[in-house]
C-alpha cells in the first residue's frame, strides 16, 4: 500500500483494480479536469489529447504548440495516479521547438 492512499483505496484497488483503470478512463479525467479549470475553449484547443501509460500513473497530454512559443506554454500536462485518481502534476508541457536565441534562458525540467 502506497502511504499516501487510504486503506480504503487500497482495498478497493486489490479487488476491483485502479480507479483509473485504462486509456479511455484517463482521457476523460483530464477532459473533466481540464475543462473545468480552463473551459471548453481550452480543451478543444488541446485535442487530440495523447495518453501514456507511465506505470502507477497516466500522463495525458495536450497537442496544442504555438509556433515559436516559450517553455511552459501551450500544451497542458496532467499526471494522475491510476489507483486513487490523484493529480500529481498539473501544468505545460515542454515546448516541442525552443527558438535557439532564447534557449538559453529557461531550465527545462523533464516530465
Amino acid at each position: 500500500m502506497n502511504e499516501q492512499e487510504s486503506p480504503e483505496v487500497w482495498v478497493a484497488t486489490a479487488l476491483t483494480g485502479p480507479l483509473l483503470n485504462d486509456e479511455e478512463m484517463a482521457r476523460g479525467f483530464a477532459e473533466l479536469i481540464l475543462k473545468r479549470l480552463h473551459g471548453e475553449a481550452e480543451l478543444t484547443k488541446q485535442q487530440p489529447l495523447r495518453v501514456a501509460d507511465e506505470g502507477g500513473d497516466w500522463v495525458v497530454m495536450g497537442s496544442y504548440q504555438e509556433p515559436g512559443g516559450l517553455p511552459y506554454t501551450g500544451a497542458w500536462m496532467i499526471r494522475a495516479r491510476k489507483s486513487d485518481c490523484r493529480v500529481e502534476k498539473f501544468g505545460h508541457c515542454e515546448p516541442r521547438e525552443i527558438p535557439e536565441e532564447i534557449k538559453s534562458f529557461f531550465q527545462i525540467a523533464k516530465w
